[in-house]
């Protein structure tokens, strides 16, 4: 705990301050009632009728920086709000970092569906910042006929083929974007499945490639400001010589018109150029996991 004075004269408690009313260092019939906000602080300005003196939100304390706290103290003292040397500015300081320090993790306290379609859903959701205001969020999430297992919404391939060292990409139109895209492979995990599963069916229905998973990722958000939905993305290896991938042929599903690239290492950063030049998109995970192939100097 802390001691904090809160009375007059020497009164001080441990823990959380109370009303000055309460250390009895009033008579009865004071006019102090104290009210307390959703972390249990006094709540104001309280007045006295026996002092005339005038008690402070608290909250306005938690606003106060190390380097400002005695120029504010002071100036508070000179208003009248507080009798002079009833309290102290570091003490006081002391007790609203205490106070901040139960309230810095943000959460979520509620989620309502404000709109749906046949395969998302608009959600409004009401959180809580670390100051403790509460706030309003708008959320896109999937349906709960899609669904999302506990590893993620999605599964995403990372796939080269060797021996040549190329990197498998699908080009597909995608209406939002109003243009062509190129993506890696990915596709949503069905309610029964585990991700892995999820990542060879995927890759098998838009790639006709089969291949071998050589690391799997933690899921991740993909765009966590706007949406609920997690990828999980999965690294894989491509044997090109194998019997199953010569003759590899995709099986997309009839809304799907995707188109299956390889690209060769060396020629990333030309490709990628090249494409942009043509006005075709890029899906932002693809720049960012080929940014990371290069070097700062371009290498």
């Amino acid at each position: 705990g802390f001691s904090l004075p809160w009375g007059m004269g020497e009164a001080q408690q441990t823990g959380p301050p109370k009303h000055p009313a309460e250390f009895g260092q009033h008579p009865p019939g004071t006019s102090l009632k104290p009210q307390r906000d959703l972390f249990g602080t006094p709540f104001g300005p309280l007045f006295s009728t026996n002092t005339g003196a005038k008690y402070v939100h608290l909250a306005e304390f938690r606003r106060i920086s190390p380097r400002d706290a005695p120029r504010v103290m002071g100036r508070v003292s000179r208003e009248g709000k507080f009798p002079i040397g009833e309290l102290d500015g570091r003490r006081m300081l002391r007790y609203r970092l205490n106070m901040s320090a139960e309230t810095k993790t943000p959460c979520v306290l509620s989620r309502k569906i404000i709109g749906q379609g046949r395969f998302l859903q608009l959600e409004e959701l009401v959180w809580r910042d670390s100051g403790g205001t509460e706030r309003l969020w708008e959320n896109a999430a999937r349906t709960a006929s899609i669904g999302q297992t506990a590893s993620g919404g999605a599964a995403l391939m990372i796939c080269w083929l060797e021996p040549s060292d190329r990197l498998l990409l699908v080009r597909q139109f995608r209406p939002p974007a109003g243009g062509l895209v190129i993506e890696f492979p990915a596709g949503l995990i069905d309610a029964d499945e585990i991700p892995s599963h999820a990542a060879a069916r995927e890759l098998l229905e838009e790639t006709g490639y089969t291949g071998t998973i050589v690391r799997a990722w933690p899921a991740a958000y993909n765009t966590p400001g706007l949406s609920s939905e997690m990828t999980f993305t999965v690294t894989m290896r491509i044997d090109e010589r194998s019997k199953e991938n010569l003759s590899a042929h995709a099986r997309p599903e009839d809304e799907e018109e995707i188109e299956v690239l390889l690209v060769a290492r060396a020629e990333i950063a030309d490709f990628i150029g090249r494409q942009q030049t043509a006005g075709v998109q890029f899906d932002s995970k693809v720049i960012a996991y080929c940014s990371g192939l290069f070097s700062e100097d371009g290498r």
